[in-house]
């Protein structure tokens, strides 16, 4: 997985090598290369609030490394059975919430004790995702039977279950966008727990990030590309190609100008996102030449 730092200037990567890699944005050269130890890397992630990186590992090790001197700050290992399949450390660096392989449950954990607060069971099949809301209050995880839960952090209750095997916050929480079995990205308000769009499904998508503006949502595909969506009008405007293997991941940086993601073609590639009429023009010239209907050329901007 690839994703920006919060300033843009650096993109921090991972892989099944056990190492964490800093590049840098514009020119593309290896800044840093931490050894976490011999163990493979599953997540690493970079909190914008308190400017540190956290990683967690296979042998059920989780650290928190300063990227000023690339020292490890912390470092917590978790006492399960099974190694960590996922993990993800909250904004306000307060909890860490891991799941174990074959294992349904989450454990949150207090960062600064390493004491668990809560065992989160609900789920049955194992666990897929796990992140939290923007401002730490609540836990959305996923699981491979196709489910989201909502936990409230602090009491561990279930707060809401939705149909989603990949879901995502935005910037500021009020909206969640899931991907479902069915392969429909919908919008959810998370006041009410309704949907407020559906937007075009695609049997290919595999993960989802959507912009800090909330105008454009990008969807990594299992056919080598990415689709880039208009999140209002829920269609496809752009088609990015360029990788020669499944995409794993993809996300916008801070300003939403540029789009980070990483293939199992062992590449990571930059992509500057145009302005929407950059968009509208390149889809017209894509279509121009298709067979379309009424309602396809609207949809693509071509009337």
């Amino acid at each position: 997985n690839a994703i920006f730092t919060s300033d843009g200037k650096s993109i921090i990567s991972t892989s099944n090598d056990s190492w964490i890699q800093i590049w840098d944005a514009e020119t593309g050269d290896e800044c840093v290369k931490l050894r976490n130890d011999d163990s493979p890397i599953m997540v690493a992630s970079f909190n914008s609030n308190k400017n540190h990186i956290f990683s967690a590992s296979f042998n059920n090790v989780c650290r928190i490394w300063d990227p000023q001197n690339w020292e490890i700050l912390r470092s917590i290992l978790i006492e399960n059975e099974e190694p960590l399949w996922c993990a993800a450390i909250s904004p306000n660096e307060r909890f860490i919430a891991v799941a174990s392989i074959n294992e349904y449950t989450i454990e949150v954990i207090d960062v600064i004790t390493g004491d668990i607060l809560h065992a989160l069971k609900g789920h049955n099949s194992n666990i897929a995702s796990i992140a939290f809301s923007p401002d730490s209050r609540y836990i959305i995880s996923t699981s491979a039977d196709g489910f989201s839960i909502v936990w409230n952090t602090t009491t561990g209750i279930e707060m809401k279950r939705i149909q989603g095997y990949e879901t995502i916050y935005n910037l500021d929480g009020s909206h969640i966008f899931s991907l479902s079995p069915d392969k429909k990205i919908r919008m959810w308000d998370t006041r009410k727990w309704s949907v407020i769009k559906d937007l075009q499904e695609n049997k290919n998508l595999k993960k989802i990030a959507v912009s800090p503006d909330e105008k454009f949502l990008v969807a990594t595909s299992n056919d080598n590309t990415l689709q880039v969506y208009d999140v209002e009008k829920g269609d496809v405007i752009l088609i990015l190609k360029g990788h020669n293997g499944g995409v794993n991941s993809a996300v916008f940086d801070s300003q939403g100008k540029r789009i980070v993601s990483s293939s199992d073609d062992g590449t990571i590639r930059i992509w500057e996102f145009p302005a929407l009429q950059d968009l509208i023009d390149q889809t017209r010239e894509q279509f121009k030449d298709c067979p379309l209907t009424e309602e396809d050329r609207k949809k693509y901007y071509l009337d």
